[in-house]
């Protein structure tokens, strides 16, 4: 059943991956980390961050505790959604947006979509080093370039003393 919800994310079809989902459950298969992952991975290559942060609750919440995997899937789907957003890509047709395309966005809606993202980020950084997770490279190289864009820099010295502390760098 996995392999098959996994053939569903990597089809980008999320609207045909959680009818598959449901009748799974309903059948009798119990959610586990990995459905869990699977469906984020696949929420956060549609840019849908708030569905992907939903589905990280409600595993908490059905004491499905998040795995390494979970983590970084958060962290890095959010980093490609930021790096889509600040670049004028559009997700949905992977065209380069021009500046009429964007000129009828309002402000709040490019905030709140920024604001979501950097929340999202901090969850799941706070999220990782509470598990006593260790990130791998590009995980920590998303996460300090987003420190310092954003100005929280102790956050950055905190996850520095953190992977010295877990022998990861010397």
């Amino acid at each position: 059943m996995t392999i098959l919800l996994l053939g569903f994310k990597e089809s980008g079809d999320v609207t045909a991956m959680e009818p598959f989902y449901h009748e799974m459950v309903r059948r009798g298969f119990k959610p586990n980390c990995m459905t869990y992952n699977i469906r984020i991975d696949a929420y956060y290559k549609k840019g849908c961050l708030g569905d992907g942060l939903r589905l990280l609750e409600e595993m908490e919440r059905l004491h499905c505790l998040p795995t390494l995997e979970t983590i970084t899937t958060l962290i890095h789907g959010a980093g490609v959604q930021r790096y889509k957003f600040r670049n004028g890509i559009d997700g949905r047709d992977g065209a380069k947006a021009d500046k009429v395309r964007w000129r009828y966005v309002s402000h709040d809606v490019l905030r709140n979509d920024e604001g979501e993202w950097h929340r999202g980020c901090l969850r799941a950084y706070d999220k990782m080093s509470k598990r006593n997770f260790v990130p791998k490279s590009r995980t920590v190289v998303m996460l300090m370039k987003f420190f310092c864009e954003n100005q929280h820099l102790q956050q950055g010295l905190h996850l520095w003393d953190y992977l010295v502390q877990k022998g990861q760098c010397r």
